[in-house]
């Protein structure tokens, strides 16, 4: 039977290479402000996936309400007693006359309930965070 050979990776270091920066504090500037772009970017991440989380819980509990209210309908259609077609009232045929109305449409805000609204996450608040020190650098420069 033959021997595995097993080699040993050696990890070297990179070589560092320096380099002269023109303007380093625009540069440094320029840096902190696109940090400041990607936490932003970030939070607002963030914020749209805790309410879509609240959306899905929202439409999970819709769900269930409707399920058990067909469940109860049913139940109710069951117990009652059988009703012949005959004995059922006809339907009476009546002729409306349609009018064109014109209604006006007044939009108005509604503001979802206060235990509706989405709580910000722990990685919101971090994020928060990182944005006030990345803008206090900023203005340090």
């Amino acid at each position: 039977m033959k021997k595995k050979i097993r080699r040993k990776v050696v990890h070297r270091e990179p070589e560092q290479i320096y380099f002269e920066i023109y303007e380093p504090r625009e540069l440094r500037r320029k840096i902190l402000s696109s940090a400041i772009e990607i936490v932003d970017t970030l939070k607002n991440y963030e914020l749209s996936k805790d309410t879509r989380s609240a959306k899905e819980k929202q439409l999970r509990h819709a769900k269930s309400v409707f399920s058990h209210m067909k469940s109860s309908f049913r139940s109710l259609k069951s117990s009652l007693p059988p009703v012949p077609k005959y004995a059922l009232p006809k339907p009476e045929k009546k002729h409306f006359l349609f009018k064109e109305v014109k209604v006006e449409v007044k939009k108005t805000k509604e503001f979802p309930p206060q235990n509706m609204l989405p709580q910000e996450s722990s990685a919101v608040k971090r994020l928060e965070n990182e944005l006030s020190q990345i803008r206090n650098k900023l203005e340090s420069i």
